[in-house]
């Protein structure tokens, strides 16, 4: 071919060979221009599929006008019928000669990608699929110009597949999970490609390497890349997070779009321009990174937290730090490992909360950050938290692998990262013996206590902890379905293993926290003491027993004294459990000690910060105590974070009312009203105070229709606004005669302060046993 004239272009040497043809730089006579020519081979030819396959090349690739994209001149056919393209020539080097040469520096790898990632995502928008972007696929002209070359694979979205099964085509080690499955692709494999290739320009070797495709792809399917920064220290933490994201197995978690990819780039290198990306620090980061640590991590993240005081003080006692475990992600191919991955989160994070010198904050607000793309800093003023921990998890037959990663969060600093493996059956018992490790290293003293809760060697039944892992994550999703869902997993849990303390825990939790709401379920109070007396048995120190036997003994019982001690001990065997603070502030408000009780619910917050829950029920204290203007405060905060929750909106009903503010209260309490029947009482009550008597009354009469526990006391408030006693009296008595759990705080309600100089009043007092 060297030296030939083929139409008017004429051969002067060859530039390379592959699958798919060979590449000749040639002289363009007419033009008098350098061009590449690219050939089908011959004996290709005659393969229809490979000569439409070639002119879609051609096609696509004329297609795009862009300066980071190869332009092609024309397609053509010899004599002898081969067909050819015509396209630009450039100088320069391609990113697989280059990095042959070892690895680029960092601030050339990321503009290189950047270009890369424009070109591409004008193809994108275009509806172009590369489908093979490779290092060899991309040419760095002599002034650091990249261009995108061989769109010979690219598939017009929409149009004729065009090999037979329409997605073996590509290089192996570039190949995403999905392609390599042979599965449909679109855009997305190019973004997973590209971020091999940064991978590959800052590594100086492809992320995903073996002998033969049949191992790349193993890997590529089965197995995660060393960490970019344990490879090469220097590389920010910013472009590990791209990295990582971009080379999500599953496309949903990848970026969704070239355009959004580019962003974040476009972040990084002007933070790297201006010498505001955090880099690793240069300590040694563990062992082979990316095998994931399994429930075991719990120790590795424990060890994390030991770690913590390091740098917060050299002395065993140090100020509680606030740490976020964030939603684990899953890497697993398969769709229905979310109850596995949420599950996971909710027993690091209670294992974590072990450790008395932490707060920890709470699953339901820790979820709120799933998928996320928050950075670390804007987590970190969300939540009032120093660092966060992030990680991975997947179960493979009986091996459960965790990755976990520590994040100085303010700084947006990697501090720490380590894997590990363990069989299923061992989740429980790695946790002591590295506990212990680190402790010695750090030298942080645990309490006798924390020792022997956190020396747990027992195995568990892998298909009893399974059950337990979906009936938690089902229950945490406080809705109707998900609570009947839950418990249902754990029955199924105990009816498998009855030994199992942890499903039995979970039962009397979830058993004993619908009991005590509206139109609860009869017989919730009776199969929570009988699932929390097995727990017991079985297992003490477990905090959600605790805490199940003080709400149990508080709410069902009436047993102060036992509420006080199970309360306690809840909170010592898990300092972090923000819904044993909240409860346990119920608890002291019983007994007058407000102050005390309002900095539980404080600290309630501060573990659940995103719970509407805690801030509504502290408005509602703060109403009972005259104190309205916070009261509203706090509502306002309950609203902020669900605009219709129905607690939220009675406490700040209430306190407008309190005020005199009658129409902003009528408007609250109608929204609540509307939400929940349950709601309504706070209406009607709103309705007397305003002097609105009659529609006063006919709430009190709809309430009356349906006969409800729960009614009971809001109809007791309605008629005391109402000034007529003896209703009021008969209401009480039938919250009394019913056990209505809250009546017991009927002298520290405001509402009730008009019947106050009643006989009636003590009377009832005394029977409930209430101190002035």
């Amino acid at each position: 071919m060297i030296g030939k004239t083929i139409s008017h272009y004429k051969i002067l040497e060859k530039l390379g060979e592959g699958g798919m043809g060979a590449v000749y730089k040639a002289e363009d006579t007419k033009l008098k221009r350098t061009v590449a020519l690219k050939f089908l081979p011959v004996e290709m030819t005659r393969d229809k599929d490979m000569k439409k396959r070639f002119i879609h090349e051609a096609q696509t690739a004329s297609a795009l006008d862009h300066p980071n994209v190869c332009t092609v001149f024309e397609i053509d056919e010899t004599e002898e019928g081969q067909l050819f393209i015509s396209m630009a020539y450039y100088e320069g080097d391609t990113v697989e000669e280059k990095t042959k040469q070892g690895p680029l520096e960092v601030d050339e790898a990321l503009d290189i990608t950047i270009q890369i990632a424009q070109g591409l995502d004008k193809a994108h928008k275009k509806k172009i699929v590369h489908r093979d972007i490779k290092s060899a696929n991309i040419i760095v002209t002599p002034d650091s110009v990249a261009k995108i070359v061989d769109f010979g694979i690219a598939k017009l979205a929409g149009q004729t597949k065009i090999t037979k099964d329409g997605s073996s085509l590509g290089t192996a080690s570039y190949m995403s999970p999905e392609q390599a499955l042979g599965k449909e692709v679109d855009h997305r494999t190019d973004i997973w490609a590209l971020g091999v290739l940064l991978y590959e320009m800052l590594a100086g070797e492809q992320p995903f390497k073996g002998d033969y495709e049949q191992a790349v792809i193993y890997l590529i399917l089965n197995e995660e890349p060393e960490f970019i920064s344990k490879v090469r220290h220097e590389v920010p933490g910013q472009i590990e997070r791209i990295l990582e994201k971009a080379l999500a197995k599953n496309p949903e978690k990848r970026f969704q779009t070239m355009e959004e990819m580019l962003e974040e780039l476009n972040v990084a290198a002007e933070e790297l321009k201006e010498g505001q990306l955090r880099k690793w620090p240069f300590f040694k980061l563990g062992r082979k990174q990316r095998k994931y640590v399994y429930r075991a991590g719990t120790a590795v993240l424990i060890a994390i937290v030991f770690g913590i005081y390091l740098w917060q003080s050299n002395v065993a006692n140090a100020k509680p730090v606030s740490i976020v475990l964030l939603p684990l992600e899953s890497t697993s191919q398969e769709a229905d490992q979310e109850w596995f991955t949420d599950g996971m989160t909710d027993a690091l994070i209670t294992d974590l909360a072990k450790i008395s010198g932490l707060r920890v904050i709470s699953l339901s607000s820790a979820m709120k950050y799933k998928g996320t793309n928050k950075t670390p800093p804007e987590i970190a003023a969300e939540l009032g938290v120093h660092y966060i921990v992030e990680g991975s998890v997947v179960k493979v037959g009986n091996l459960v692998k965790v990755l976990a990663r520590l994040i100085n969060a303010p700084k947006d600093e990697y501090l720490w990262a380590e894997e590990y493996e363990r069989e299923f059956s061992n989740i429980l018992g790695l946790q002591g013996e590295i506990a212990q490790t680190i402790a010695n290293h750090i030298r942080i003293k645990l309490t006798p206590q924390e020792e022997t809760r956190l020396a747990v060697s027992r195995t568990v039944n892998p298909e009893t902890y399974e059950l337990y892992l979906k009936g938690m994550y089902h229950l945490n999703k406080y809705t109707l379905e998900g609570v009947e869902k839950g418990l249902a997993y754990l029955h199924e849990a105990v009816e498998k293993d009855p030994e199992d303390a942890l499903a039995y825990a979970g039962l009397a939790l979830g058993y004993e926290t619908i009991a005590h709401t509206p139109s609860p379920p009869p017989d919730a109070s009776k199969k929570s003491r009988a699932a929390l007396l097995k727990a017991l048995e079985l297992d003490e120190t477990l905090a959600e027993a605790q805490l199940a036997l003080a709400m149990l003994k508080i709410y069902t019982d009436w047993d102060r004294t036992g509420a006080e001690q199970a309360y306690k001990l809840a909170l010592e065997l898990n300092p972090s459990l923000a819904m044993a603070h909240a409860h346990y502030a119920w608890y002291l408000g019983l007994d007058g000690k407000i102050d005390e009780a309002l900095a539980e619910l404080y600290l309630a917050q501060e573990l659940d910060p995103l719970k509407p829950l805690y801030p509504a029920w502290q408005g509602w204290l703060y109403y009972w105590e005259g104190q309205n203007d916070k009261a509203i405060e706090e509502a306002l905060k309950s609203l902020e974070l669900v605009p219709d929750f129905p607690v939220g909106l009675y406490a700040l009903g209430s306190a407008y009312a309190a005020k005199g503010m009658y129409e902003e209260a009528i408007t609250a309490h109608q929204k609540a009203g509307e939400i929940s029947l349950d709601w309504k009482w706070g209406l009607g009550q709103t309705y007397a105070l305003a002097g609105r008597t009659d529609e006063a009354y006919e709430v009190a009469a709809e309430l009356e229709s349906q006969p409800d526990v729960w009614h009971t006391w809001g109809l007791a408030e309605i008629y005391t606004a109402l000034g007529d006693k003896d209703e009021a009296f008969r209401w009480l008595e039938a919250a009394y005669q019913q056990r209505y759990p809250y009546i017991q705080w009927l002298r520290r309600n405001s509402n009730f302060k008009p019947l106050h100089d009643d006989p009636r009043f003590n009377e009832l007092a005394l029977r409930l046993n209430l101190s002035e």
